[in-house]
């Protein structure tokens, strides 16, 4: 994960077969019955969630599409091994006590070591608990017979290394106590470095307030005729606090207008709703927020951040504006 304050998941090295969720007959059947276009929604997990934990239920399901994956007829099989399984009009898998779901997992995955033993050429009793583990994942690893081979080069280079040079590091913790380590390996000496500037953006954010003391509104296309807004300044220091320097964030401004001057929009509350942002775009929900609380206020727009100043509207702006005011009629 990377990023503040956003968080953005990346690839993983790990191949998880989730499509073979495609190779199961009830989906098969309900495409050849389809007359027309649907959408019909399943739980992957079934009921299960309600006995065993979501640890425990999508380890299950990684079992499952990794041996339907490997071997889709056998799969089947150990999934339902007698014709006397029910199978629910709305569930995906049988209907399987806890203690009947054990004894298929073991079988799935005595069937997914054989399936990569017979593909490799190997022993399933030469492998160890962690190649286990990575080969039920789907991780790309080394046969062990290669990679044995590769182990046993390296520590014939670490015996022919007779000296060793050490390297001393200082540094302090946070109590400020100065911790001296001295390392030997190559591994020890290495530093992480980061890809991206989340510390020095975080630590630059908590300065971020100190923007609100001095505020600009460009007056140019200012029109007389036009709609007069007034933003208190403790909500806009709260929004640009909880802001990014570099990720956009942004809002649905509500507020009313005074009984006797329809052409003034006071803004009286900034809502945050679940978003997702880059440095050149935000992705709001396209639905406004429903709250008792915003019964007696009037939706007057949306704000964002960016990263330095255009001097115009992006066109990611313009685009989301648009689908802004046409998912939303209340702006009209």
């Amino acid at each position: 994960m990377q990023d503040f304050p956003n968080i953005v998941i990346q690839g993983s090295e790990l191949q998880l077969p989730f499509q073979a969720c495609l190779k199961i007959e009830k989906f098969g059947d309900l495409s050849l019955k389809a007359t027309e276009s649907q959408m019909i929604l399943f739980n992957i997990y079934d009921d299960c969630l309600t006995s065993i934990s979501s640890y425990t239920a999508f380890s299950r399901l990684v079992f499952i599409f990794h041996a339907l994956h490997v071997n889709n007829e056998k799969a089947k099989m150990l999934l339902k091994p007698y014709k006397s399984m029910v199978t629910e009009a709305h569930h995906i898998w049988p209907s399987l006590t806890n203690e009947q779901w054990i004894k298929v997992e073991f079988s799935l995955k005595d069937l997914i070591l054989l399936e990569y033993a017979k593909k490799n050429n190997v022993n399933i009793s030469a492998l160890t608990q962690s190649e286990i583990r990575d080969i039920i994942l789907g991780a790309e690893i080394t046969p062990p017979s290669q990679q044995r081979q590769q182990i046993a080069e390296i520590e014939k280079q670490g015996k022919e290394v007779r000296h060793l040079s050490a390297v001393t590091t200082k540094t302090t913790n946070v109590h400020g106590d100065e911790l001296v380590v001295v390392s030997t390996s190559p591994y020890e000496q290495s530093a992480f470095c980061s890809k991206t500037d989340w510390r020095v953006r975080a630590i630059s954010a908590t300065n971020l307030h100190l923007r609100v003391n001095h505020i600009y509104v460009n007056s140019y296309d200012i029109n007389d005729a036009g709609y007069t807004y007034i933003m208190p300044k403790n909500i806009l220091k709260k929004f640009i606090r909880i802001a990014d320097l570099r990720i956009q964030i942004a809002a649905y401004l509500y507020g009313v207008s005074p009984i006797d001057n329809p052409q003034v929009k006071e803004i009286r509350c900034v809502v945050m709703v679940p978003q997702w942002g880059t440095h050149q775009q935000v992705y709001l929900l396209s639905p406004l927020p429903n709250h008792d609380f915003l019964k007696d206020l009037e939706p007057l727009g949306w704000m964002h951040t960016q990263p330095n100043e255009l001097p115009q509207l992006s066109p990611q702006d313009v685009t989301s504006h648009a689908c802004l005011l046409e998912n939303n009629k209340q702006f009209d």
